[in-house]
């Protein structure tokens, strides 16, 4: 994500905690930069609210706190770094200190108007107060969303990424010691991944994000990433990506199939697997081609593996015979 998304999506969480520090937040914002975004919500603080009692100022700069702290757990790659201003911006003369609250009083009514028209905006871009998953797997096909009030999955594109068998299953599909190559999703600058986008209330959102833990594990954590619709609409939303220590490397398509024509789980065989997910991918008229390469590869390695058997129970046949 750019600088500049990444400061709109601290400015929503910050904004939606607290209105009294909005001013401060809005210029920051303006600024592109999520270090000063941070620091202009806490020099708000100083600014507007002097006159609050100490614990409701604590309890602010601790929504400070915490908002950076989630922002940093969505955005692992994103280094942020502490949220300083320069010393220029932070010292104000005595007569500026004054007249800030009858600043802020005269600006106060403009800037919650101005944020009620940027949410409605954004609401309707999302479709009111809505969220979105993106499903790449077996969420596009079992229905899981309906118990969660979800619609009916729409086609979607998540450019910067694409399909990989590159995750071991050692239990579902595959074993310790046989391990079984299941679906997951890599980074690539010009890659791009055709899934289904599911809608839902926001106020599902804690039993939505449950549901997906429950199915994918805490090694699959969200990220909410930009997706486009197939009606060309253009929303966030959240999809599982896998970052445990199950991660396949090194390994050629050949080497690949091999794991998948070997390895059995709980349940079923990877091979079987690996063609389901290329069959449901066909039906839902997505043509994926590291899908498409892979299950081609494993039916051949299926029918080479049928005919060498065939020929193995031929040659018994005639050796009983012969005795």
């Amino acid at each position: 994500m750019a600088k500049v998304e990444l400061c709109h999506e601290l400015m929503w969480s910050l904004c939606a905690k607290r209105p009294s520090v909005q001013i401060s937040i809005c210029m920051a914002a303006l600024l592109g930069n999520p270090e000063w975004l941070l620091s202009g919500a806490q020099v708000g603080i100083a600014d507007v609210l002097d006159g609050e009692p100490a614990g409701q100022l604590r309890a602010i700069e601790s929504d400070v706190q915490v908002t950076a702290a989630a922002f940093r757990s969505r955005h692992p790659t994103y280094e942020l770094q502490s949220a300083t201003l320069p010393g220029k911006m932070m010292r104000r003369p005595t007569h500026c200190q004054k007249l800030l609250p009858a600043l802020h009083g005269i600006s106060y009514k403009f800037w919650v108007g101005m944020i009620s028209y940027m949410n409605t905006s954004r609401c309707t871009e999302n479709g009111g107060n809505r969220m979105w998953v993106f499903g790449y797997g077996s969420l596009m096909w079992d229905n899981w969303q309906t118990s969660h009030g979800g619609a009916n999955g729409v086609l979607a594109e998540l450019k910067g990424y694409e399909r990989s068998f590159n995750k071991a299953s050692k239990v579902n599909w595959g074993t310790n010691t046989t391990p079984g190559p299941t679906l997951n999703l890599v980074e690539k600058a010009d890659g791009a991944c055709i899934g289904y986008a599911f809608e839902f209330d926001d106020s599902r959102q804690a039993e939505v994000f449950a549901d997906l833990e429950r199915r994918e594990g805490k090694n699959f954590p969200l990220r909410k990433m930009r997706i486009k619709l197939s009606d060309g609409r253009n929303v966030e939303a959240h999809l599982p990506v896998y970052v445990g220590r199950n991660v396949i490397t090194g390994k050629t398509l050949d080497e690949l199939v091999a794991m998948a024509t070997a390895a059995v789980g709980r349940d079923g065989k990877a091979s079987d697997y690996v063609l389901n997910i290329a069959r449901k991918l066909n039906a839902a008229g997505v043509e994926d081609p590291t899908v498409i390469a892979f299950a081609a590869a494993v039916r051949n390695a299926q029918q080479s593996g049928d005919l060498f058997g065939a020929g193995e129970i031929a040659a018994r046949d005639r050796l009983t015979a012969a005795r």
